[in-house]
């Protein structure tokens, strides 16, 4: 998988007419294709509910919540700010919310797991061992949410399920709440943001990160499902 994170692009702008109203699509040129699915999403969704596009009308699509925004009598289509404030903030510009689909679709389309996918929101909690995202071989294991009851200051803790820890971590874990930390899922945009692409597999899968590149990803029953070519060349070797 190509990481295509906050490289140099030019912002297209992508247009469509919906109910009387123009609603502008900003991203990264490279997303033309994305763009226009969501501008149909919008489009669909509002017909389906008789929902008039109004100044802040939202939609969650993968793990942003979008926002119409009413600018010069048209509507643009924003994402959170996830350089600063996502809680408070928008930005007229969705390219990371659409790299993240396109990075789970792929995901997705490799392992088969589309169909059960469960895509945690920006504002989601993951649980992690303090220092591991400076760690260049990292494991991802994600498990039944949990309430969190030690959350993140300043705002309402909802659990992924999701808990990042080390290649040689003890598989008891540590005792010591201390060693753990935890973090918004919309956070690893800056620190590790190739990580974000599994972050919509099920419960009781587990994905390996060495660096930005997966090495594999396991299913509830322990199967690669990622490279199935690794584990029958294991199997050989026995």
């Amino acid at each position: 998988m190509s990481n295509n994170n906050q490289e140099a692009f030019e912002v297209g702008a992508f247009k469509r007419v919906i109910k009387g109203k123009t609603v502008l699509v900003q991203c990264d040129n490279r997303l033309e294709t994305q763009a226009e699915w969501l501008l149909k999403t919008i489009e669909d969704i509002s017909e389906e509910t008789n929902d008039a596009l109004r100044d802040g009308w939202t939609l969650e699509i993968g793990f942003s919540v979008l926002a119409l925004v009413e600018r010069d009598e048209m509507f643009v289509v924003c994402e959170p700010d996830y350089d600063d404030d996502p809680f408070e903030n928008v930005v007229e510009d969705v390219s990371r919310s659409l790299w993240v689909v396109v990075m789970q679709n792929e995901v997705g389309e490799v392992t088969g797991s589309s169909e059960y996918f469960k895509i945690p929101r920006f504002d989601e909690t993951i649980v992690l061992r303090k220092g591991v995202l400076e760690e260049e071989r990292i494991v991802m294991q994600r498990d039944e949410a949990e309430v969190d009851e030690t959350g993140v200051e300043g705002a309402e803790v909802v659990d992924s399920g999701w808990y990042i820890g080390g290649e040689d971590d003890d598989e008891e874990g540590s005792e010591n709440e201390e060693d753990y930390e935890a973090c918004y899922v919309y956070e690893l945009l800056e620190s590790r943001p190739m990580l974000l692409s599994v972050l919509a597999l099920p419960t009781g899968y587990v994905a390996v990160f060495d660096g930005e590149d997966i090495e594999a990803i396991y299913d509830e029953e322990d199967e690669n499902v990622w490279n199935p070519a690794d584990d029958d060349e294991q199997d050989g070797k026995k």
